[in-house]
């Protein structure tokens, strides 16, 4: 059986690495790329040397979505799936956002999705059509998952266009699953609290109060789900989203030492 290979755009704060170290670990060839050189170096450093790691800059055009492509169709001779680790904007309130800051924010975020599953679903056709491969018909051509944060569903106060632009990336997710079905290339979401680097105590104790099993997904846990989403145990799943949120959204009011205090209706 041949290699699989997986395509991950964007690392984030740790979700990227712990992604494509869960990839390689499976038996994935990987190609990581991101915009912020502090990350690539990062990820060079922590990451086994076989996986490789990118800088490309303006992620959000076709350009540099193409060359990623390229890089692993050139390294592998294939591609298998692909994975996208928006990055998110800048916290910010709707009384004092700039309608040009938030209209690029939006643009970037929505049509850097369309143009990964557009040029990801090209290349698949070309690289089957160089290998003379249209008599097979497996059950999954191909796979994209996106690594949403959980504010595509559960809103903060003071992230405006963050909260707004998950949730457009989550449309253009679900778009593009009903286009790509029929060329059996499953598209689908990971929906958790993306972990960070560095949370203080305050954070730590509001993301408690607010969620049953107590914390947020690790990154781990998140490159866990979206090996499955990416591999043929979920080869029925398309349009979806995986929430990793340890129970925050059934939740109604907040924790106190184990139990519920809210409104009782």
């Amino acid at each position: 059986m041949a290699q699989p290979v997986t395509v991950i755009i964007g690392l984030g704060r740790e979700v990227g690495e712990a992604v494509a170290r869960r990839f390689f670990e499976a038996g994935h060839g990987v190609v990581a790329a991101d915009s912020v050189s502090e990350r690539v170096d990062h990820a060079r450093r922590e990451l086994d040397a076989q996986v490789q790691v990118t800088k490309q800059d303006q992620l959000y055009k076709a350009g540099s979505l193409k060359n990623c492509l390229t890089i692993a169709k050139n390294q592998f001779e294939r591609l298998d799936n692909l994975v996208i680790v928006p990055q998110l904007p800048e916290p910010d309130e709707l009384r004092s956002v700039e309608a040009d800051r938030f209209g690029t924010a939006m643009m970037q975020a929505a049509n850097s999705a369309m143009l990964a599953m557009q040029l990801f679903a090209k290349e698949l056709e070309a690289l089957e059509e160089a290998a003379g491969a249209r008599a097979t018909q497996p059950r999954q051509r191909g796979s994209v998952v996106f690594i949403l944060s959980l504010q595509q569903r559960l809103m903060i106060p003071g992230r405006f266009t963050q909260n707004a632009s998950q949730g457009a990336i989550e449309a253009v997710m679900r778009a593009g699953a009903l286009e790509l079905a029929p060329r059996r290339i499953r598209v689908n979401a990971v929906s958790a609290v993306r972990p960070r680097a560095q949370s203080d105590d305050n954070e730590r104790a509001w993301l408690k109060s607010r969620t049953p099993l107590g914390r947020a997904a690790l990154a781990d846990e998140i490159a866990d789900a979206a090996l499955f989403l990416s591999s043929s145990q979920s080869a029925i799943i398309t349009g979806e989203t995986l929430t990793l949120d340890g129970g925050r959204s059934l939740l109604s009011g907040t924790l106190d030492n184990g139990s519920a205090s809210g409104e009782q209706t």
